[in-house]
């Protein structure tokens, strides 16, 4: 799943199709090309070509919300990037993660719907393991109070347990909103052992004057009845229109637990994730870039 020199003969191929064709090839469409053909190896030809491509009308009930999470049927400039920017991000995980601890249960629920909070848990698992952080997958069990997404294995004796949870595009923002899923991921954390909730938001909440406001009222309210989350970390994408295209990104806030002593490992673990990440691991970019320099040399 993750042979980077397979992933590398998939661009080469595509190129010598490009030519053939008469084609432009330009760093965006190969890169893209690249992911959808990656995709495609691993999902098959049906969920890639319903998901992904506009052209494919007929979509099956299960492939509708991946469908709508890529953008595939969005026409403006902007959003046509985030159509993008999804399919090659999620291959760019995929690859990432795939030799985590306990990936083969995460990957299995891509085909099955949900793909959009699947994908926020891959890129919470990709900034832990960006951080340095060993890190694994746990298997859901459906048993309340120990079904969590990630574990954090910070020595021999500590860990950290992960829920992961995803506001949908669409939902309206709202103390009660974030409060229910702040509230709902820290029943399915073990009482007995620290714990971090990722919480990712709608890029639409961001322009609401409102927001700050209310994700600082809502968080102190929740770490006041708990002792088990150390911290919540809000995350959301951004994208801005620049010279090239535009530049999609990802930003994130940590809000620590203050009523609660909180252990110095679990400390430096935290520390790590907000400071200490290392370069991003984009291999289909990557690759792209190389076989275009070589391409135009």
């Amino acid at each position: 799943m993750n042979n980077l020199h397979h992933i590398e003969r998939l661009g080469i191929e595509l190129i010598k199709q490009m030519k053939k064709d008469g084609m432009d090839i330009s760093f965006d469409f190969l890169s893209f090309g690249i992911a959808t053909e990656f995709l495609r190896a691993i999902m098959g030809n049906d969920w890639v070509n319903e998901t992904a491509f506009s052209q494919h009308s007929e979509v099956s009930h299960f492939n509708r919300e991946a469908r709508k999470y890529f953008k595939t049927e969005e026409t403006s400039i902007p959003e046509r990037y985030k159509h993008q920017h999804r399919i090659i991000s999620l291959a760019n995980k995929i690859i990432e993660l795939s030799n985590i601890k306990g990936f083969p249960s995460k990957f299995k629920k891509i085909s099955k719907g949900g793909l959009e909070s699947i994908s926020a848990e891959l890129e919470c698992a990709s900034q832990l393991h960006r951080s340095g952080l060993n890190i694994s997958f746990i298997e859901e069990t459906g048993t309340r109070g120990s079904d969590f997404d990630i574990l954090i294995q910070i020595d021999e004796d500590s860990t950290i347990n992960c829920e992961i949870k995803a506001k949908i595009e669409g939902t309206s923002l709202s103390k009660n909103t974030i409060l229910r899923s702040l509230n709902k991921s820290r029943k399915q954390l073990p009482k007995d052992n620290p714990a971090v909730i990722f919480l990712k938001i709608p890029e639409d909440w961001i322009f609401d004057q409102t927001i700050k406001t209310t994700l600082e009222e809502t968080i102190i309210e929740f770490f006041r009845n708990t002792t088990r989350v150390i911290s919540v970390i809000i995350r959301w994408d951004t994208s801005n229109e620049i010279q090239e295209g535009f530049l999609i990104a990802t930003k994130f806030n940590v809000y620590l637990n203050k009523n609660i002593s909180i252990q110095q490992s679990s400390i430096e673990a935290l520390k790590r994730i907000e400071y200490h990440q290392s370069g991003f691991h984009t291999p289909i970019t990557d690759i792209s870039k190389k076989l275009i320099e070589q391409l135009y040399k």
